[in-house]
């Protein structure tokens, strides 16, 4: 199939590891994963649409899907957060 430029910039955003797992403890403010959620409504055009609430829901909903049981996975410490 032919390349599609427009596609590939909406389809492609690059999200670093570390932006997910950031934490302030000391604010309120929109940190790591919620964040990281802003941004990429940002990057498709719906954070307009979508209010602090709205961010924390996602992340909600993401965080209590179920994990499959037929994989092969390895757990560390950090991945316990759980919605």
């Amino acid at each position: 199939f032919a390349v599609d430029p427009a596609w590939i910039k909406v389809a492609t955003h690059l999200i670093h590891y570390e932006d997910i797992v950031a934490e302030n403890k000391d604010s309120d403010e929109n940190v790591g994963a919620l964040s990281v959620l802003r941004v990429l409504a940002e990057h498709l055009g719906i954070s307009p649409e979508l209010s602090d609430d709205d961010i924390r829901s996602v992340d909600h909903e993401l965080m209590t899907l179920p994990i499959p049981g037929d994989q092969s996975t390895k757990f560390w410490h950090f991945h316990a957060r759980r919605g």
